[in-house]
């Protein structure tokens, strides 16, 4: 076996006093710089610390970070980000991260993105099914135009509880005239959605006046 294959192996392991031992007999570009990506593949981070400065961290359109956002490894996904580029793949590291439901590395990649890129990011998390992904990345939207065509797309495919984490960020910017088109589209989830409103209002009016009334003031 190779000192680079030995290498690998090692950042497969997490061993980093062997990771250290044979970083100078090999080279750690070498096959797209394997060696770091198969630390952060397994989340060694002392590993992945060890192989950075001496790996091209870009390799194979960031694959290291990529691997890492897919693997769930937010704190490997944390140490690659400064190094690597992480729009390189269509933004393919927020994405599967996204679609697997990784929502600590979604909440630390999302910050790297465009508004538009978080909303295709935001659509891989419907498609997993992922409510944690899709609150934190629809919350990160601050253009709420980008947030109907994920809206209407959780109505069309029946996920009801994944709409209304969207509505919820959507409802307060809703201009009137889309509202009412989007009662005749869909007229049962915006009949429940105000009805469940109404609930909340009359359970705070409610929750108010049966408060105790403050004491009288002491002089």
């Amino acid at each position: 076996m190779t000192d680079n294959q030995l290498l690998i192996e090692a950042a497969q392991k997490g061993d980093l006093t062997a990771v250290l031992r044979l970083i100078p007999l090999s080279d750690p570009t070498s096959d797209n710089s394997e060696a770091l990506a198969q630390a952060a593949r397994h989340g060694h981070v002392e590993c992945v610390e060890a192989l950075i400065p001496v790996s091209d961290v870009c390799a194979d359109n960031s694959f290291a970070l990529w691997i890492a956002a897919n693997q769930g490894h937010s704190d490997c996904v944390a140490i690659l980000i400064p190094y690597s580029r992480p729009k390189d793949g269509h933004c393919r590291a927020l994405k599967t991260a996204a679609r697997f439901g990784h929502v600590d590395c979604v909440e630390i990649l999302q910050t790297q993105h465009s508004q538009k890129e978080r909303i295709e990011a935001l659509l891989m998390a419907i498609m997993g099914n992922h409510r944690d992904c899709v609150e934190a990345l629809a919350r990160g939207v601050r253009d709420w135009s980008l947030l109907t065509s994920p809206f209407y797309h959780c109505l069309a495919e029946h996920q009801y509880e994944l709409a209304d984490v969207v509505y919820t960020h959507l409802e307060p910017h809703f201009p009137e005239n889309h509202r009412q088109n989007g009662y005749q589209r869909y007229p049962e989830y915006f009949a429940r959605w105000d009805a469940q409103k109404q609930k909340e209002l009359l359970r705070v009016v409610v929750s108010d006046k049966d408060a105790p009334s403050p004491g009288p003031r002491k002089l």
